[in-house]
């Protein structure tokens, strides 16, 4: 999506917020801390030279299952569920890496899904450190300050995307559990949307979905409208924040109500989605190249 030689390694940022947390805090979150920075060194090193995705995978199952173990989870829920959590944290792993390729949007939809936690823990559930969520807000702003502009000075690179996806996603999993609820799982609804639509398209037209690609609504909407990046990144953003407020509203009714609400709001989102980009392509396959 950019021309040129591109910087990357600046989403080390990320990293730096949760360990300075770490250090002012004082907590006791070790196995977590270990997976993180491995799973940072190991996608510094894929910044600089790539290393094979199976290799990268081997780190990510790894760092996940730390992640995990912190958490607890081992310890309430079944293998069954365990190696679903397993499964699932590594997708939204990658699934923050793919979603990176556009100035500003892995700063700004992190930006957004925090302000959501923080809302969340401050006046719903309380499952997490307040601290943890305003560094890394911290963090994702002093990014942005590189990021989010027209000419961007640094990308996030692997160490940033997809360590603020391990982060993320350790924050839903502590409110998931605090609450008793796998409704916070939406809180990922449009990147999820994004990827997993994008991926079936691509199985659908036969292409190899491990290989590079430009089939994301965000990069269509680009090559095909001529828009700019902070502009898409922006709704990206917005979006975001309004689908995390559509979950907490949802949180609000009644138990028996929520699975009808949300699967109407999955189903909407989809919809949606197919349609914008439909309109765009010309296509819901996207069987043309970009």
């Amino acid at each position: 999506m950019h021309s040129g030689q591109i910087v990357r390694g600046g989403g080390a940022l990320f990293v730096l917020a949760y360990c300075a947390y770490f250090i002012y805090s004082d907590n006791d979150n070790y196995f977590f801390l270990i997976g993180l920075l491995l799973l940072a060194a190991i996608s510094f090193i894929d910044d600089i030279r790539n290393l094979p995705g199976s290799f990268r995978l081997v780190f990510q199952v790894f760092s996940v299952v730390m992640m995990l173990y912190d958490v607890g989870i081992f310890e309430i829920w079944n293998w069954l569920f365990i190696i679903s959590a397993i499964i699932i944290v590594t997708g939204v792993l990658n699934a923050f890496n793919f979603m990176d390729g556009i100035n500003g949007i892995t700063a700004g939809y992190s930006c957004s899904l925090l302000l959501i936690l923080l809302i969340i823990n401050e006046q719903l559930i309380k499952f997490a450190d307040t601290n943890v969520i305003i560094f890394l807000l911290i963090g994702t702003l002093s990014f942005s300050v590189f990021n989010f502009r027209k000419r961007a000075l640094c990308f996030a690179g692997d160490v940033g995307s997809i360590t603020i996806g391990l982060i993320i996603a350790y924050l839903i999993i502590n409110l998931i559990i605090s609450s008793g609820s796998l409704l916070w799982i939406l809180l990922l609804l449009i990147y999820g949307l994004d990827v997993v639509i994008t991926i079936v398209q691509r199985i659908r037209n036969k292409e190899n979905i491990f290989e590079p690609h430009r089939k994301h609504l965000f990069q269509v909407a680009i090559n095909r409208l001529n828009v700019s990046h902070l502009l898409v990144s922006t709704i990206y953003s917005v979006a975001q924040f309004l689908i995390g407020l559509i979950v907490l509203l949802i949180y609000s009714f009644q138990t028996e109500h929520q699975l009808l609400w949300a699967i109407v709001l999955m189903i909407s989102g989809a919809a949606f989605y197919l349609i914008i980009k439909t309109k765009i392509t010309g296509s819901v396959w996207l069987s043309d190249s970009y």
